[in-house]
Order: C-alpha cells, then structure tokens, then sequence
C-alpha cells in the first residue's frame, strides 16, 4: 500500500486505489472463506515517517476502504521495516507514540480501533481508552516482560510489574536468529525449557556481594525460595553499571529496572546493606553457607598507551555519574554504546555553536560505531549524534594521549587531534574480580556472576542472577 516501496505500473501501482487493489483482494477472499462471523483485523502504520512513505491522510483515506472489504478493527502502529525504530519505540521514547494517529483514525470508521507501541504504563493504557483515542491497545514487549502485566494493573499493584524499558534486545534478536529474550524477564523465550527447583529442604544463609542487576536478581531469587539472603552493596545506590546506563539522555528508563528489582529484593525480605564493602574478613564474620559475587566490571584502561594517566583523562563512567566535568573541547575515545552515550551526554541539544555548548570528537578504531548494539536505539543514537554536529573519526588508533589531544594512527599515516580540553576514554569493560581472587581458599561454596565472570549485558547479567538464584 505504500508508494514508498511499490513502483509498479499495472493495475497494482501508482494511485490509491492501484496501490489498495491486493490488499482488498486478499480481505475478500478471506472473508469469502471463514464468512460472516469470523472477526478479521489489520494492522496498518498510520503514518510510516519516510519521505515519499504513507502519510496519515492518506491512512485515514485507506481505513474506510478496509472496513467496507470486511475487516472488523484496525490495529494502528507506524513506520515501516525501514524505519524500524519507528515501528518498535525504542526506550526514551514518549509513551503510546502512536496514539494520536489511532485517534484520527477512529474519527473516520465504525470499527474499533487498537492501539499499539511503547504502551507500558497501566495509567498510559488507561489514558488512551478513557480519552477516546483507541477502543483496545495492544501490548507486545511489555508482555514480554511480565505476562502478569494485566492481573498485576487490575489489583493496582504496579510496582510489581517487570517493566518494559524498550531496549528491544527481544526484537534484536530475532534479526541474528536467536531465540526471543527480555532483560529483565529471565525466562522469557524459554519458557517450555525451564524447570522451577522445588523448595529447598534447608534453608541456607547466603550472602551476596554488590547492588548490580545480577546481584539483585540472584538476591531476591534465592530469598523468594526460603533462604536468608543478605546482600552488601559498597556505594550508597543500588543499580551498578544499570544505573549508570541511565544517566544519558533518553535513557532514564533504565531507573525502572533498578526500582523494579529492588522492590522484589525488599519484598523478598533480603537483607540490604548499603555503603557497606565486602572484605574476606568481613565475608568470615558473616559465615555464610553460600556467596554470591556479583561486584561488577571497572573501566578497561589500557597501561600502554603513553599519557593515559594524564590529569586531562577522564573515565566515560565518572563522566556520566557527574564525578568530573570536562571543558568544552572533549575527545571520546571508543565508538561503543557507552562512548556515543557519553558524547550524546556532553554534547549540546543542538547542533546550533551555542557559545556555552561543548564540542565533541568521537574516535574509533572499527568503521562503524555502536557495533554493540544492533537495536533500534542505535539508529536513534547516531541520528542524535548527527543532528549535534558530533565529529566521528573512524578506523583511527590512539598512540599517545597529550595535554590537548592525541596521536594516533589512520591508514597507516601518523596523525594528531589537538585543541581538546580532556580526553574521556570509553575503551570496554573488565572484570573487577580482586575479592574473588582474595577469596579463592575460602572453602565456602562460592559463586561468580555478571560482569565479575565476564564483561557482558545486563540481558546476560540479569538472567545469571536468577540461575543462580535457583540453583543455591
């Protein structure tokens, strides 16, 4: 139906009604098959967002032409594969994107009207019926975060609902050919796979290290399972690199999940101590039965790299976390998520030379940026650094680190960047397992989980938690 894609000439191409011609078909013929009283719905993007795409007119011009071919409800998305960040709101997106496009739609047809996309909330859901602009909406990864999601909004206890944060890793997935997942749903995708342990006989004492996805999921599991469980957590948050996740613009949803998971830890009658860090003396006066580590990754700082201690380098993490603040002419060293996330950070809302507006310089070894990330927030990313004026320099190796910039290597020339006030490096991620190795003769069984095994997302950090969890 769009003539974003179709280009034919015959009777299936070109106007409206060429362009109509198949689907229509098909919808007779369907109906001719299961007849009257068998419901068939649609689904349409109201407005797919392209240049040269379907617009909204044209959709509300599409819909009674639908209805009069026998569809019974019309369920409204937006975008197309193309503009798949459309169709699938990423996280920061605002709430039921598509709503003001089922709304028009509703005006111009007698059939209900569903309306779907980054619908997460009970009160949002609540608000798109109660205010006439869709009569049902449609829930997909939210769903896919908690299938109890409507039991849980019906007795108003919306604080025990997993939420959807739209990082659309399920959605991801299936584009490499892998099996459905939630970051904060563990057993979804494996459902059939998964075999809850019965009760334990005895009920240990467990203790686990750090505040991080991992340790709040092993935490709150293995407490709802019986044992007394308590966790210690040296900073006086809970979160770890998750709440540090959502510190970048857009991101804030990310809070979400740590509140989440800190409700099921309270609500578990886990044991929290904050601003307590775990010593192996400390670890021995607790006398747990088993432990849980679960201290996180540290920043990758490479030692060979000459300046790389210089007063004018920064960490990414210390940046986000509003530790350091550095001037106005910033280097970002590393394309990953983090990297681009702390240049979207810095950079200012606009590409406008705001006088008071930092100017930021992204450098990369690979050709592309954000390879760590194929989801629809990568090219909601890119796009934002774009629109910034944020400077991409690809395929380049730092060599040395000066007090206004770098040198380094690209095509096999030697090459500098100067002018810069810091140096703010994103380089990855390494385990921070020194209480591990502090604790290797202790002959308490213990556990390593998350980024203190290895360096990986909180997808996989979250789903080892809860293994664990029901393993101890």
């Amino acid at each position: 139906m769009t003539p974003y894609f179709n280009k034919r000439t015959d009777q299936y191409g070109g106007s409206l009604e060429n362009r109509l011609r198949l689907t229509l078909e098909v919808l007779q013929h369907i109906r001719s098959k299961v007849g009257k009283d068998f419901p068939i719905l649609i689904r349409i993007s109201g407005d797919e967002y392209l240049p040269g795409g379907r617009t909204l007119q044209e959709s509300i011009s599409i819909a009674p032409f639908l209805v009069k071919a026998g569809v019974d409800a019309i369920h409204v998305s937006a975008g197309t594969s193309t503009a798949s960040w459309i169709g699938v709101a990423p996280t920061g997106s605002s709430q039921a994107p598509n709503a003001p496009l089922a709304e028009a739609i509703r005006k111009n047809v007698s059939v209900p009207i569903i309306c779907v996309g980054r619908i997460t909330l009970p009160w949002v859901a609540e608000n798109v019926l109660a205010t006439g602009k869709a009569d049902m909406v449609a829930l997909g990864r939210a769903l896919l975060a908690d299938p109890e999601w409507p039991n849980k909004a019906v007795k108003g206890d919306w604080e025990a609902i997993a939420p959807c944060i739209g990082d659309s890793m399920c959605i991801a997935r299936l584009g490499v050919h892998q099996n459905v997942a939630c970051l904060i749903n563990p057993v979804a995708g494996r459902e059939e796979k998964v075999a809850f342990p019965p009760s334990p006989t005895s009920k240990k004492k467990i203790l686990v290290v750090g505040g991080g996805p991992a340790g709040l999921e092993a935490a709150w599991t293995a407490a709802s399972r019986g044992h007394r469980v308590t966790l210690l957590e040296k900073t006086s948050k809970l979160g770890g690199q998750l709440l540090m996740a959502s510190f970048p613009p857009m991101k804030q949803e990310y809070v979400w999940a740590i509140q989440y998971l800190a409700t099921k830890v309270y609500r578990a009658g886990v044991g929290v101590e904050l601003n307590r860090e775990a010593t192996p003396q400390l670890i021995k006066e607790y006398q747990p039965d088993t432990l849980i580590l679960a201290t996180g990754g540290i920043p990758l700082i490479p030692k060979d790299i000459p300046g790389i201690n210089g007063k004018n380098v920064m960490p990414a993490w210390d940046v986000l976390a509003g530790k350091l603040f550095p001037g106005p002419q910033v280097l970002v060293v590393g394309a990953g998520k983090v990297g681009c996330e702390t240049a979207d950070y810095l950079s200012h809302i606009v590409d406008d030379l705001h006088p008071m507006g930092n100017r930021i310089t992204i450098m990369e070894m690979q050709d592309h940026v954000v390879l760590d990330d194929l989801t629809p927030w990568r090219t909601v990313l890119i796009q934002r650094l774009k629109s910034k004026g944020v400077r991409i320099i690809n395929q380049a190796k730092v060599t040395e680190i000066l007090t206004d910039g770098v040198k380094y290597v690209r095509d096999g020339k030697n090459e500098e960047l100067r002018g810069m006030n810091h140096v703010v490096l994103a380089m990855g991620t390494r385990s921070n397992n020194v209480l591990a190795d502090q604790l290797k003769g202790l002959s308490i069984p213990t556990y390593v989980i998350g980024d203190a095994k290895e360096p990986r997302k909180a997808l996989e950090a979250i789903s080892e938690g809860w293994e664990i969890g029901q393993k101890v």
